[in-house]
């Protein structure tokens, strides 16, 4: 059986709160600040009826916030990247040497007839701008690169989250790209997860945030 969750999304502090939903569908609100999503973002059930975020949308704001992450910047909305497609996918299996990882990928369209035909490869796994898993936060996923440089570990993070707008938009926030300088460890390696504990102390300087309204499923 699905779960079903209810996402609740806060403009002013960027909070995430998950609820229970038990079979009643009644109790996934669908209004404009909540959704209610399967857990594993894919097909619809009797649980969770008619909330799928798979789909196919269409690029209505896209902006960015260079100094800060207290609110969204100024516009970057691009003609070249007009479309959008959401899909719950899966990759190998679970007896396999590589085992079985299932996300809910974003990938961006330069056009509607190419959204169209990726989204209706079954058989492809599109890795494309973010690869979103299902957490306690929500649909999030992190990007974190770093390496030695004179001595020093120099490294980025970019933080995705992946929500409902409205009653069946999509909004994805991306936080995050401070250049983080920090020791390395004992044996002189620079780890992610040290990376990670060095951002976290530092603000979050960079805001990029794009809406999109369903166009079809």
């Amino acid at each position: 059986m699905k779960i079903c969750i209810s996402i609740l999304f806060s403009s002013s502090a960027s909070i995430l709160a998950l609820t229970g939903c038990v079979s009643d569908p009644e109790h996934c609100e669908t209004n404009e600040t909540s959704g209610c999503a399967c857990a594993d973002g894919s097909k619809s059930s009797p649980e969770c009826p008619g909330t799928t975020f798979d789909g196919i949308y269409n690029v209505d704001t896209w902006t960015l916030n260079l100094a800060s992450c207290d609110a969204e910047g100024r516009s970057i909305k691009d003609p070249q990247t007009p479309v959008f497609f959401v899909k719950y996918e899966t990759f190998g299996k679970p007896n396999s040497p590589i085992g079985e990882y299932s996300a809910l990928n974003v990938r961006k369209c330069s056009d509607l007839a190419s959204c169209q035909r990726q989204y209706a490869d079954d058989d492809t796994f599109h890795l494309g701008w973010a690869s979103f898993q299902l957490g306690p936060d929500g649909w999030t996923d992190v990007w974190a690169h770093t390496g030695l440089h004179n001595g020093k570990c120099v490294g980025s993070v970019y933080g995705y989250r992946f929500m409902r707008q409205g009653s069946d938009g999509a909004r994805i926030e991306t936080r995050g790209g401070n250049d983080v300088t920090y020791a390395p460890d004992s044996q002189g390696r620079c780890t992610d997860d040290a990376l990670l504990v060095a951002d976290a102390a530092l603000p979050c300087s960079k805001l990029e945030v794009m809406v999109g309204s369903l166009l079809e499923k």
